[in-house]
């Protein structure tokens, strides 16, 4: 009796795992999909809104490209453009740690890379836009606002005392002399043919007339395919299709995004609550405050 005893017991201790083995293996699965599932790392670089400072892409740019098991890069650019400092500034660090750090870049485009924005996605291997996107509008201004006439009107005076005939050029309340005018043009037109150049450099299959493709004209993301500003008119799916054929990347995806996350209070509140990549919500606020006033009425160069 105690043999068939055993016999029953172990059958029913067989039973037993048989029916919680799945949910272990399960659990396993999702909480330890990492180490169970082969992924492919790649590191994703956000471009969005007016381009006005650099700092935050920067610093994202390094961490992915210097993380090992990053094996490529996705760009996302949605931009009108924006100071063209800032706009060859991300464009450069890119190229740059590409040289150091060879990881191939696709840069996916849902609705706009204009100007500053397409000077971004120039440093990209590959890039993929929507069919209607706006891409483009390679060119580059400079806005002079002039609120002299403005208060003058409303009987408030002012007094600039300065030195050098083109010191102050671009103040708001000065006119420009011809002189000057004359050289923020030249300015503006160096700047042009700094982004018609490495425009021509990393798309090399645009007709070689720069006219056909510059010169401020905007195009929807057909026009540009055939114009080879861009490589392919489709979706994100579209990039990851390359990223397999491009690397051979086996398994899941992991998107790597530069950033620590924080709580809403921790981070709307204390500075110095995370890294310092990412300023709090009112610090950002704030900021973006400044810098649309800031670009808005001064004489920055615009892509």
């Amino acid at each position: 009796m105690a043999a068939f005893g055993d016999v029953i017991k172990n059958i029913f201790y067989i039973f037993l795992l048989l029916q919680i083995a799945p949910v272990i293996i399960k659990s396993l699965r999702t909480n330890y999909n990492d180490i169970l599932t082969t992924k492919t790392k790649l590191g994703v670089i956000t471009v969005t809104g007016t381009l006005s400072t650099a700092s935050t892409t920067l610093k994202s740019i390094k961490k992915i490209f210097e993380d090992p098991s990053i094996k490529g890069v996705f760009l996302k650019v949605d931009s009108p453009g924006g100071v063209a400092g800032t706009s060859q500034t991300i464009f450069r660090e890119i190229n740059y740690f590409k040289n150091l750090y060879p990881k191939y870049v696709i840069c996916f485009v849902e609705n706009v890379a204009a100007s500053g924005g397409f000077y971004v996605a120039c440093a990209a291997d590959y890039i993929i836009a929507s069919p209607s996107a706006f891409i483009g509008s390679i060119g580059s201004y400079i806005q002079h606002p002039f609120f002299k006439d403005f208060i003058e009107k409303h009987n408030i005076k002012y007094e600039i005392i300065k030195s050098g005939k083109f010191k102050g050029a671009g103040s708001p309340f000065l006119e420009l002399t011809p002189e000057q005018t004359a050289h923020f043009q030249s300015i503006t037109d160096d700047t042009y043919k700094q982004f018609v150049r490495d425009v021509a450099l990393h798309r090399p299959n645009v007709p070689a007339d720069p006219k056909i493709w510059a010169e401020g004209k905007i195009f929807t993301g057909e026009q540009a395919l055939a114009l080879k500003l861009i490589d392919e008119v489709g979706s994100p799916s579209n990039a990851l299709k390359i990223f397999r054929e491009k690397g051979h990347f086996e398994g899941d995806i992991e998107w790597v995004k530069p950033g620590k996350k924080q709580g809403f209070l921790q981070a709307l509140f204390d500075q110095d609550a995370g890294n310092d990549d990412e300023p709090t919500y009112l610090h950002s606020w704030m900021k973006t405050i400044c810098t649309f006033l800031e670009t808005r009425y001064s004489s920055h160069i615009r892509y």
